[in-house]
């Protein structure tokens, strides 16, 4: 190669290189999407055997996010503002699915007559079993 030819390649290269789009980073609504998984999480976990306190917990977190999601989305133009709602919904959805069950649970577990049936049922299976 020449080093005509040579230079020619490198000037293009350069070239390139001048010419070549920067990347840019735009600001991103992690908090909708955190919200929308937690939700999601919440929402799972109230309807798994004894994971009530979980779903409460994430329900709690998914609605914080899910209000910081969309006053975010307000600043970025709507970017994930679906997310953010909806995470905020599901995240409400299973904090007030949580605590209704927890608060029927406790009341139940107060009940005398439900407490004299359980104890019976112990007490036939512990005959059952000798």
């Amino acid at each position: 190669m020449s080093r005509r030819e040579t230079e020619a390649t490198n000037d293009r290269v350069a070239s390139d290189r001048e010419y070549a789009p920067t990347p840019v980073q735009t600001d991103g609504n992690g908090s909708a999407i955190a919200a929308f998984v937690l939700g999601f999480m919440a929402l799972t976990f109230f309807f798994l055997v004894f994971t009530g306190p979980a779903a409460l917990l994430f329900g709690l977190i998914a609605a914080i996010f899910g209000f910081v999601g969309i006053g975010k989305a307000k600043t970025l133009g709507g970017l994930h503002k679906g997310l953010a709602v909806s995470g905020l919904i599901m995240g409400v959805l299973a904090l007030v699915l949580a605590i209704a069950a927890i608060v029927g649970g406790l009341s139940l577990a107060n009940n005398p007559q439900i407490q004299q049936q359980f104890q019976n049922l112990l007490n036939d299976a512990q005959n059952a079993t000798s």
